[in-house]
Formats: C-alpha cells, structure tokens, sequence
C-alpha cells in the first residue's frame, strides 16, 4: 500500500510541476511583448523627437540665411541706387564688374542674386494719402468697380485728416461714424500708416487689398505718370487700348515723356511730372528652401558727395 501511495504522490508531484510550468509559459510571451512594444515606442519618439529637431534646425537654418540674404540685398541696393543716375523710368546701375545695368523704376521685378527679387518703384509713380489724396481716391473707384462713389472717397478722405469737424458735402464726421455703429471718430489729423486707410468711410478691406501695393506714406507731391503701375494708368486714363500701348512702349524702353504727353493730352505742371521723384521704394524678397524674408523701404536718392542717401521708411 505505501508502494502505491508514492507512486500516486509522485504522479501528483509530476502533474502540478507540469501546470505551474505550463502556467509560467502562458504568461511569459505577453510580458515580452509588452515589452518588445515599449521598446519600439520609445525607439520611434525617439527617431520622431531626432527628425523634428532636424528639421527645426534646418528651418532655422534657412529662416536665417534668407534673413542674410535680404539684408545683404538692401545694403547692395542701396549702394547702386546712391551711385546710379536716372535715364527716365529707368535707373541705370553699375555692377560689380564695371558693366552696366538698368533697373525700372515701374516695379517690375528682376533677380539679383540666387533666391533674391528686386522691385524699385518711384514713389511718383504710387499714391499717398498724404500728398496726393484726390488720386487715390480715383484708384479706389477704380478698383471697387463703382465710378460714382469717387467724389465720396475724397471727401470721407480729406474729412477724416482735416483739423476742424465741419463736414463736406460727401464726407463724414464723428456722427456719422457714431450712426454706423463704428467704435472710433475721424482722427481729424493725417493717417499715421497706410493700413489706418481702412477706418476711413468707404474705404473697405476689399478695397484696401486692392490699392495697397499702390500705397506709399512718404510719397512725392507730384506725380510721375511714366512709372505708375498698369492699374493706375487704367484707373486715370480710362482707356485700356491707349495703356496696352503705353505698357508695350515701355517695355521696349520707347516711352518717353513727349510721347507720352502726345498720346494722352497730359501736360507737364508742376503736380504732373514725367521725370522721376528720387523717393525710390525698394522691396526685397530672398527665399532659402521653405523660408522667405521680407523687407520694404523707402529710399531718398540725393545728389550731396557725404549724404548720397536717406532712409525714410523701413519696414521688416
């Protein structure tokens, strides 16, 4: 009987090692499996976190050459400009090697280096608020599709910057902006930046989105047909055959101011000039891979030996 009973507790013995065996197999391969997925999680944040620094690395790295490359455009421009002289609508440049360039003054753009536009404009050739108000207005007009509202644009305008609270026969006052429900009254003062254009009565954000490439705060007092954009010569001219005309001439350096005055009937006064103001808006764009940089400035080319130059405006 004990004979049997050891074989028994032996048997016994046997199949309780043989399920904790088996039991410790059943839970083995979940656990390193767990694990294997920790593992790769933490090995794909990883490779993650690595690419995004990368790739901000590589963007800051381009972020700052275009940054280098705009502000070593502007200090090139500005020197060809202070030692370039005018030839009509053009600026005719010296390079580096001696040759000679002209660059125009009606913004058309042109490459100066890899990644580097240029655009020049006259500021006689564009409107300021300022200087020339009744001209803007007539773009404005012009690019809202509603000839009949330009004698409301000047007005709106000129109420908006004179000093005294009388209103002109199309213009607004302080009531009239209370009545509309605005939170704010005419400034009665000049605008103090292009952008203020959009508080005036009538002057929309679609209109403004319109005019501001035409825009300039320091602007000349006279204008200069012969490097107003397209848009302006549609806008004053009213005849889109006779621009197409005057755009082709210039484009094959033709036009000049005598044929200009022979073709439209505008004379020379001393508001109306077909000669260049020496206020040179200068515009920049450099481009490094995915990053771009901006910059805008006004510059006064002057005849003086130790001053050839002023800044009047700079904007990043």
């Amino acid at each position: 009987m004990r004979g049997c009973f050891s074989r028994y507790e032996a048997t016994m013995s046997t199949s309780k090692t043989s399920c904790i065996l088996n039991t410790d197999n059943g839970y083995a391969l979940p656990v390193v499996l767990l694990i294997s997925l920790i593992i790769m999680a933490i090995s794909m944040s990883m490779s993650f976190v690595t690419r995004s620094s990368l790739a901000t690395a590589y963007d800051l790295k381009n972020r700052s050459r275009a940054m280098m490359s705009a502000y070593s455009a502007m200090n090139e421009v500005i020197y060809r400009i202070s030692t370039a002289t005018f030839r009509g609508n053009r600026l005719q440049v010296t390079t580096a090697d001696g040759t000679t360039q002209d660059w125009t003054l009606y913004g058309k753009p042109f490459a100066l280096a890899a990644g580097v536009t240029i655009r020049l404009r006259d500021t006689g050739g564009m409107f300021s608020p300022l200087s020339n108000p009744r001209q803007l207005a007539r773009l404005a007009a012009y690019v809202s599709g509603q000839n009949d509202i330009t004698d409301q644009l000047i007005d709106t305008l000129s109420d908006w910057q004179d000093i005294d609270v009388f209103k002109r026969l199309n213009g607004a006052e302080e009531f009239d902006y209370r009545s509309s429900g605005a939170p704010y009254v005419p400034r009665n003062f000049f605008l103090q930046l292009p952008e203020e254009l959009m508080l005036v009565k009538g002057y929309t954000p679609a209109i403004y989105r319109e005019l501001k490439d035409e825009l300039v705060y320091w602007g000349s007092p006279s204008s200069n047909y012969l490097t107003m954009d397209e848009k302006a010569w549609r806008a004053l001219l009213r005849d889109d055959d006779l621009v197409e005309k005057l755009a082709a001439m210039r484009e094959q350096s033709e036009l000049t101011a005598y044929n200009f005055q022979e073709l439209t009937g505008i004379k020379k006064t001393e508001y109306q000039l077909f000669s260049p103001s020496g206020w040179i808006q200068v515009s920049i764009k450099a481009e490094a891979g995915e990053a771009r940089d901006f910059i805008t400035a006004v510059i006064l080319k002057k005849q003086v030996l130790d001053k050839p130059f002023m800044i009047a405006s700079w904007k990043k």
